[in-house]
């Protein structure tokens, strides 16, 4: 017969320091701007310049008005 109990895992204690319980570690305000930074960034620079070549193809081959221009132009 199996024994269910051997099964079922236990729940761990926390480790505990000094006899203090420590927090789990989570992002700071830095790691979220250098997460930005790193993955933001490139992205919205990579953006611009699609929109910039959507721009000049529109405009410039097809001879139409592209995005804001069709408004205001």
């Amino acid at each position: 017969m199996v024994d269910i109990g051997k099964r079922i895992p236990r729940r761990r204690r926390k480790p505990s320091v000094g006899g203090h319980y420590l927090p789990p570690p989570r992002p700071t305000g830095w790691a979220v701007a250098i997460v930005l930074l790193g993955f933001g960034l490139p992205v919205v620079g990579v953006l611009a310049v699609l929109d910039l070549l959507l721009y000049l193809l529109f405009t410039r081959v097809f001879g139409l008005c592209y995005g804001l221009s069709c408004f205001f132009g």
